[in-house]
Order: structure tokens, then C-alpha cells, then sequence
């Protein structure tokens, strides 16, 4: 058992012997400090966990729209390539994200979850032609071949990218 984890059940014990406010007051006098003192410190240490439990993540619309201030001229199709994978349509899970950076990045950084691989795959978006986004826009699904149309494209004798 850790300190911190003795530290607790020792506090929880304290709190129900001697309740709230006592334990507040003996450990107001032990420090010298006022109990309203003792009581801010609680309150800000309580917003810190807080704030520390919630890390910020940025919608997909605040990423993209960054993205498309710097290409106007890509927006319509950026914005529905948006929309459909945020609908899971477009590049519906993070194997898929993967792979389409691997296909179009120089140097990709591995995502450890599809919404965390959102600035990348929009960024490597907006570096291709407005045919290639056309493109994505027109084809089914996943807009990667996933291992089982790679498969089937074998089997039938198309070629595969």
C-alpha cells in the first residue's frame, strides 16, 4: 500500500470519527491558518483535479475549420469528409486512419485513437489535389481498402493501388 493510499483511509477514518467540521478546525490550527483559509485551499485543490480529469480535446469542426482558413478553395470538400467521419464513414476506424496516413504521409506520427488522429488526417487531407478529395468524397465506405477488398481485388484480378 502506498503512502498516498494510507494517507486517504487514514483521512476517511478521521472524517467519520470526528466529522468534517472538527477535522477542518484541528487541521486549521495545526497549520495556523483561519478555517475559511483551509477551506479556499480545498476548494482550489478540488477545481485543480477537476481540470486535470478533463483533458481538453478539440471537436473535429475546430480542427477543420482551422484547417480550411488556410485552404478556402478545399472547404466543400473537406467539410464533408468532415462529416463523414464523424459519422464513421469515412476512414471508420483507427486501422483505417493508419493506414491512409501511412499511404499519404511522409513521415506520420502513429495516432493512439481515431479522434486523436483527427489534425493529422485532415492536414494530410488538405495537402491533396481537390480530385483526390473528390475522389474520398466518391468512394464507398472507409475510403481505404480495408484487407478484405484487398483480398477480393486479388481474387478478381484487379489491380490494386
Amino acid at each position: 500500500m502506498t503512502d498516498k493510499e494510507l494517507l486517504t483511509i487514514e483521512v476517511r477514518v478521521l472524517l467519520m470519527k470526528c466529522g468534517y467540521k472538527k477535522l477542518i478546525q484541528a487541521l486549521s490550527e495545526v497549520k495556523n491558518d483561519s478555517i475559511e483559509k483551509i477551506e479556499e485551499d480545498l476548494r482550489k485543490l478540488e477545481l485543480l483535479k477537476r481540470n486535470k480529469s478533463k483533458p481538453h480535446t478539440r471537436s473535429i469542426d475546430d480542427i477543420v475549420s482551422k484547417i480550411i482558413n488556410d485552404n478556402p478553395e478545399k472547404a466543400d470538400q473537406l467539410h464533408r469528409l468532415a462529416a463523414r467521419y464523424e459519422n464513421k464513414t469515412f476512414l471508420s476506424q483507427l486501422r483505417d486512419a493508419r493506414q491512409f496516413l501511412e499511404r499519404n504521409s511522409v513521415n506520420p506520427q502513429v495516432p493512439k485513437s481515431r479522434s486523436s488522429a483527427v489534425s493529422q488526417v485532415f492536414r494530410t487531407l488538405a495537402s491533396l489535389d481537390i480530385s483526390q478529395l473528390e475522389e474520398y468524397l466518391v468512394t464507398s465506405g472507409t475510403g481505404t481498402d480495408n484487407a478484405l477488398s484487398i483480398l477480393s481485388d486479388q481474387i478478381m484480378g484487379k489491380r490494386h493501388k
